[in-house]
């Protein structure tokens, strides 16, 4: 089973990236396309029971605001 976070350059992502533009930025504008980022997908396959929460957290390296 894999999580994917996968996105078409489009010329408008491709700007932006090539603009050097800040990492939020670029996540903005992939969100506005409807790119899933890998942490939907990932909550998608818990879910599912395709996989476990502790395997989302080892891949997607996010942190829980305490």
């Amino acid at each position: 089973v894999a999580i994917f976070e996968v996105a078409k350059i489009d010329p408008d992502t491709a700007h932006l990236i090539t603009d050097g533009v800040h990492q939020q930025q670029l996540r903005d504008h992939l969100r506005k396309i409807n790119i899933q980022p890998m942490l939907v997908d990932g909550l998608k396959k818990v879910a599912q029971g395709i996989t476990s929460i502790d395997e989302l957290y080892r891949v997607c390296d996010f942190k829980i605001k305490e």
